[in-house]
């Protein structure tokens, strides 16, 4: 991560404005939540939690030399708010967007995201009752989110166009993909209609990201690409919530209620892309799962869980 570079994207002084939350059908706990934790240069902590849809950064901050004691906890303040806008802007650059592109790469190459993005960082708001003055330590901590999905959000900061150009890239990686010897099957016995698909890729060392796509061993997709029957109801249910959900957890995906209450549960059987965000299904699957959509078309609708 390049803080310097990043922080060309925004300016620290700019005041902090109100913020939506991102809506979720079913809040996620953090012991099943797919995060990713991130350090960045000078030492300040982000997250980006895949299940809830969210970037969190600590700042940390020391009193200015010289302060007079008054001043002391508010020029550790305003520290600790540069440190987390500048974090913010190197966690949100490291957002994989698709299995094999990242923020950062694509700000990089258009103008209008880098703008964009400078607006979405300022938006950020403080977490509640986190952080503050430590006057024993001499250090203010501040805990600063946005969203990944939702109004205001890194989703719609990229813009529906930008997302399906970088689904096609990923769909064109000539990244070979990464199988298991002995694959376990997927559960026998599974009776439709279906509402909903999990794929159960644990084990595997996927990660996450914001477009993940599901694959063949060839190399050839699935599912994953912003191409549905309904697109606009297709689009609308991904800046809410994502085009997949992410879990860590089997059970938790099957009670989630965007898998419904018959999901068809699909074993992976490795993992693709330079970022391993694809899951690659074997050629008999692919089979069942696009049969089963025929029937209900729960793909179209995005109801599709990740667990890794």
């Amino acid at each position: 991560m390049r803080v310097r570079n990043v922080m060309l994207w925004i300016a620290v002084g700019a005041q902090v404005s109100a913020l939506q939350a991102p809506i979720h059908a079913q809040q996620v706990s953090a012991s099943v939540s797919v995060i990713q934790t991130v350090t960045v240069r000078g030492g300040a902590k982000g997250e980006i939690d895949y299940s809830n849809g969210t970037i969190t950064v600590r700042g940390r901050g020391v009193p200015l030399k010289g302060s007079t004691e008054g001043q002391r906890e508010l020029t550790a303040e305003k520290a600790a708010m540069a440190e987390a806008y500048a974090a913010l802007a190197a966690v949100a650059a490291g957002v994989h967007v698709t299995s094999s592109i990242d923020v950062h790469n694509t700000a990089l190459e258009d103008e209008r995201v880098k703008v964009e993005i400078k607006a979405y960082i300022q938006n950020a708001v403080p977490v509640e009752g986190k952080g503050g003055w430590n006057e024993q330590k001499g250090i203010y901590e501040v805990y600063m989110t946005m969203p990944i999905y939702g109004p205001n959000s890194l989703f719609a900061t990229l813009g529906t166009a930008k997302l399906e150009e970088l689904q096609k890239q990923d769909s064109e990686s000539k990244v070979k993909p990464i199988l298991v010897p002995k694959p376990a099957p997927s559960p026998a016995g599974q009776e439709g209609p279906f509402t909903g698909v999990i794929i159960d890729a644990r084990g595997l060392g996927m990660k996450g990201c914001m477009s993940p796509q599901i694959k063949r061993a060839d190399g050839t997709v699935v599912w994953g690409k912003l191409e549905f029957a309904n697109h606009e109801e297709a689009v609308a249910v991904a800046e809410v919530q994502g085009i997949v959900g992410w879990l860590r957890s089997l059970e938790a995906a099957k009670i989630n209620p965007r898998a419904g209450s018959n999901p068809l549960i699909i074993k992976a059987i490795g993992k693709q892309g330079a970022f391993e965000g694809n899951a690659v299904v074997s050629d008999e699957d692919a089979q069942v799962i696009l049969r089963a959509n025929a029937e209900s078309h729960f793909l179209d609708k995005l109801n599709v869980i990740f667990v890794i």
